[in-house]
């Protein structure tokens, strides 16, 4: 996956200057300054003399997009950092922001949530490479203590991580990188630390820092909308490898990888293009780690999660520009990123693979793991594995999956692993830059599972809830059983369309196979609900009926009687108060009472429009809006939801895009 991000400032900008210029002339790939992916945070943070505003006292609106997270294509996340006079800005709202790919506004799940929210919402990545080279035996206790206690505060600081580890510099493998877990992250603070964490030991002689931070970019699978942090700990030059530096910046910017790094003064040269380029810093290696932790959660805590989904949602392996505007105070500053669509391996478990999980199997089974893989931009697939090991066992193993005709790879687990209860197993690809994983988000802890007889998976019957009204709680019905001995557990997860992580409640017993449970009322909101079941038995194999990767979609009704499929609207859209009101267009059949109720991102209402009575038989009705709330208000910039509703409970919805 190919991404950039850079910085732009602007400032000292008369807004509606800025406005009419927006729309004017919105920036293309082509039209943007020649080689700027490649300028150093530095040059694109430098405030130029006539950068000066309120009283000739430099007071830049700055914008830096810290993070750009593609693994959710169509969905974008990205960590947008603001401040104004040197001074982190949190009191921003959505009207703040407009985004823009590749020239055309994007408005579809636009969202931002402020600084001040972090639980649920806030993904960061971290990985350690960990030098274990002999010269750092007087150093590796202390910084023990330091990561230990860097751990521990994570852990308060409500942002939800997931921690790996890469050590390099150690006899074993010749000091090569060695890449812990299999390339998984572990969500398991406890399990890092007194694992994880504790295979480190000093003794080596090669340190190949930039070799480590390069193989580390290429091997760990992240997780979809995750900010991607790598902390280096050394002693050394990094330079004593095959990888240059400007390798290793490559593929830390591919990743959208920010880089710290705790080494020596002498070597602070050595990674000051990294650390600037990708949006970090370097620290003594002695360095207070309260000081670090301080830093490094300042900067995954203090941004805006900007999110949207593409309204180009082809995986066509065509580069993307992605620009965020930024305004306040009638300054405005530009953070633009890039990446690739279907640049990262794609993992398809085929039909017959999938068909595996329908039935228990005989113990001592040769179970063929097949599926399509495909890289929609170069370089090509370089290695696919199938890890695998029984239910009741810790340790993965692995074997090749060999290509087949097309894109079709296929992976045996040996019959020796398929004992009951059961087998666990998960697939990783990679293409040498970036690595995939199936299922997307942390594999080793929620694998595939299939059951080996005697023991039968749980059973789930359901019905999959298509439609929700917004704001009233939503009921979810399952059979459920396990023939073999009993039932552990029954979990409902759902989220809201768009978002990253799952709530989960346990489903409730109702009377013979009957379990249900309900998503909260205020999950169920215009954007949609996500939601899938788990069903678990007394040995640990489950069953689930959706997937975290593959959820049923739940979305709001559409259900006025439309005399076509463009007889519902809003125009001009996007639309700019300040030009005039807009138009709502619609169609009824009957004669009722019409409403149009107007609600923000956040399904906060904004006003409710009476259009009337109309007679039947009518077409081309309208209303308008000027733009106000019921207070009176201007609406900021953002994605607004309306909802038509007749007396009868026809509904139709739409959404409206601002651009003052």
């Amino acid at each position: 996956m190919m991404i950039r991000i850079s910085k732009i400032i602007l400032c000292g900008l008369l807004l509606g200057v800025w406005q009419a210029a927006v729309i004017a002339q919105e920036p293309t790939l082509h039209s943007l300054p020649k080689g700027m992916w490649l300028k150093s945070l530095a040059e694109q943070q430098a405030v130029k003399p006539d950068q000066i505003s309120k009283g000739n006292v430099a007071a830049p609106l700055e914008a830096t997009m810290t993070s750009l997270n593609s693994q959710n294509f169509p969905f974008i996340f990205m960590n947008v950092a603001v401040s104004a006079e040197g001074q982190p800005l949190g009191r921003l709202t959505q009207s703040n922001f407009i985004i823009f790919e590749n020239g055309a506004l994007q408005s579809d799940y636009f969202n931002v949530i402020p600084p001040e929210i972090s639980g649920g919402v806030r993904l960061a990545d971290i990985v350690f490479v960990m030098d274990n080279s002999q010269s750092m035996n007087n150093e590796i206790d202390a910084v023990s203590s330091n990561v230990l206690n860097f751990v521990n505060g994570l852990s308060a600081s409500g942002v939800d991580f997931a921690l790996g580890l890469c050590r390099f510099g150690q006899n074993e493998n010749f000091g090569n990188p060695i890449i812990e877990e299999n390339g998984n992250l572990t969500t398991d603070a406890d399990y890092f630390k007194n694992a994880v964490w504790r295979r480190n030991y000093a003794i080596g002689g090669i340190e190949p820092g930039y070799y480590a931070i390069a193989q580390s970019a290429a091997s760990f699978g992240f997780r979809p909308g995750a900010q991607k942090i790598f902390i280096i700990i050394t002693d050394e030059t990094p330079n004593q490898g095959e990888t240059t530096q400007a390798q290793a910046l490559t593929l830390l910017q591919n990743n959208a990888i920010t880089l710290f790094a705790l080494t020596f003064p002498d070597f602070f040269s050595d990674f000051d293009p990294l650390t600037t380029a990708t949006n970090g810093r370097y620290f003594d290696i002695f360095s207070a780690f309260d000081e670090i932790l301080k830093h490094i959660t300042s900067q995954i805590s203090n941004s805006y999660v900007v999110s949207y989904r593409s309204s180009n949602p082809v995986l066509d392996g065509t580069l993307r520009t992605v620009v965020v505007r930024v305004t306040y105070d009638g300054d405005a500053a530009t953070a633009t990123g890039s990446y690739i669509p279907g640049a990262a391996p794609a993992i398809h478990r085929t039909a017959a693979t999938l068909a595996l999980h329908d039935q228990a199997w005989p113990q001592g089974s040769n179970l063929l793991i097949e599926a399509e893989i495909v890289d929609n931009a170069a370089p090509p697939v370089q290695e696919a594995r199938v890890y695998y090991k029984r239910t009741d066992e810790a340790a993965y193993s692995s074997s090749v999956m060999t290509p087949h005709s097309g894109n079709l790879y296929r992976g045996s687990i040996p019959s020796s692993v398929a004992l009951s209860p059961g087998v666990d197993y998960y697939l990783m690809a990679s293409d040498g830059v970036t690595t995939s994983s199936d299922p997307k988000t942390n594999p080793a802890s929620n694998p595939h599972q299939i059951a080996i007889l005697p023991n039968v998976a749980p059973s789930i019957t359901h019905t999959p809830v298509t439609r929700l009204t917004p704001g009233a709680p939503i009921v979810v019905t399952a059979g459920i059983y396990d023939r073999t001995n009993f039932l552990s557990s029954a979990k409902l997860f759902y989220r809201q369309t768009g978002q990253l992580l799952y709530q989960q409640q346990e489903m409730s017993f109702n009377s013979g196979e009957q379990y249900s449970a309900a998503i909260p009322a205020d999950y169920a909101a215009l954007a949609g609900v996500d939601y899938y079941l788990a069903a678990e038995d007394n040995f640990g194999v489950s069953s689930t009926h959706g997937s975290a990767d593959q959820p049923h979609q739940i979305m709001p009704g559409n259900d006025l009687p439309f005399q076509g499929d463009h007889e519902v609207y809003f125009y001009p859209n996007p639309y700019n108060p300040f030009t005039g009101p807009g138009t709502f267009r619609y169609t009824s059949r009957f004669s009722p009472q019409v409403t149009i109720k107007l609600f923000d991102a956040a399904n906060i209402w904004i006003r409710t429009i009476l259009a009337g009575a109309q007679g039947a038989g009518d077409f081309n009705l309208s209303a308008t809006w000027d733009g106000s709330t019921g207070r009176g208000e201007i609406v900021g910039n953002g994605v607004y939801f309306y909802v038509i509703e007749s007396s009868s409970g026809a509904r139709a919805m739409g959404k409206i895009a601002v651009l003052r």
